[in-house]
């Protein structure tokens, strides 16, 4: 019994156990604060860890896609400008937030973007494949976090003096391809004659080649063997005629002797592509101007520049040792002035009397 009364009075006078109170207000207020500096901390990490991973998976596949591009650049050399890269070998980013840039979908100049226009982590990133070369290229992010990241893949930024390079070779490459274009148009096209195409030693769409009904000859004398054996010697006596009558100027067909040539001052081009005759109609009228222009500079006499008969030169006027270009400024000077008015002539007596002329004229 005594035993009982103990218990009984531990217990507040009862038997039985009170219900617990529970937490307070300010335990609970703690509890979420202390929750939410942890989410706080670490949620960004975890979300730069899925936006990094992002990056790596576009990574992979950029270097997969760089390495069918160096094969087919391999294979096909003047291919890097016109080879597409599909969307197909590129599924991995294009799921992850990434996108093919508008226009930039070719081996020589390929770039994914961020989905999202608003994108701080994600960053820009692709590459170039010119003359077999790969140049990996990225744009940092506005979020610094990413910047590791953007220069372990090649080139964080395009420095100027680098970007004006990538122009100078993007140019070379297009006037490369719009050039060989050209030739291999005009060899297709069943013309005739001496036709261009790419030196690379120049650079330049310099290198002479001569084309009959589809085949390529790289020297004229290659090319005149084969047209005299086409047109014969009567068609050649043909054309030596119509050369030595009022030497001509402009398109020459006989489609007897299959004949298609341009002629410039009784000289025959031997070619039927107006591109070149005009070139070497404009370059043949510099010649002309400049060595008439300078046979009347060093001449004697001012005024204006008479060209020679036929030939279309620019205006000029001379002064003494000064050229003008425009007639106005000509006139301002003192050889273009107008020469001063004749002195109006003393009059004569055409009727004189003793007392003096009467009649004046």
């Amino acid at each position: 019994m005594e035993r009982l009364t103990t218990i009984h009075k531990a217990y507040g006078g009862s038997l039985h156990k009170q219900p617990s109170p529970g937490f307070s207000i300010l335990e609970m207020v703690v509890v979420v604060a202390v929750l939410g500096i942890l989410a706080s901390l670490t949620i960004p990490s975890f979300l730069e860890f899925i936006k990094s991973a992002k990056i790596d998976q576009a990574k992979a596949d950029l270097n997969g896609a760089i390495a069918d591009c160096l094969q087919s650049a391999r294979q096909f050399p003047n291919s890097a400008d016109t080879t597409v890269v599909p969307d197909e070998s590129l599924s991995g980013p294009l799921n992850a937030g990434y996108r093919i840039a508008s226009g930039k979908n070719k081996c020589v100049d390929f770039m994914l973007e961020p989905s999202n226009p608003s994108e701080s982590f994600l960053f820009p990133i692709g590459f170039m494949v010119r003359e077999g070369k790969v140049t990996k290229i990225a744009i940092p992010a506005r979020d610094r976090s990413s910047e590791n990241a953007c220069k372990s893949w090649g080139t964080c930024g395009v420095p100027q003096e680098l970007q004006a390079e990538w122009d100078r070779v993007a140019k070379i490459e297009a006037d490369k391809k719009a050039c060989n274009d050209s030739f291999y148009s005009f060899l297709n096209s069943g013309s005739k004659g001496q036709k261009n195409v790419w030196d690379e030693a120049s650079n330049s769409c310099s290198r002479a080649q001569w084309v009959l009904d589809g085949t390529r000859y790289t020297t004229k004398e290659a090319y005149e063997v084969a047209f005299t054996a086409k047109v014969g010697k009567e068609c050649l006596a043909e054309l030596s005629r119509y050369a030595s009558n009022n030497p001509p100027n402009g398109r020459y067909t006989n489609q007897n002797c299959d004949i298609d040539t341009y002629f410039l001052n009784g000289i025959n081009l031997e070619t039927s592509d107006s591109v070149i005759y005009q070139a070497k109609s404009l370059e043949y009228t510099q010649q002309q101007c400049a060595a008439s222009e300078a046979s009347w500079i060093s001449g004697g006499g001012n005024g204006a520049f008479s060209p020679p008969s036929g030939i279309d030169c620019q205006a000029k006027w001379k002064c003494g040792a000064q050229i003008y270009t425009d007639e106005a400024s000509y006139k301002s000077s003192s050889c273009g002035a107008p020469p001063p008015a004749p002195p109006a002539p003393a009059p004569t007596c055409r009727i004189m009397t003793r007392r003096g002329c009467i009649l004046w004229r």
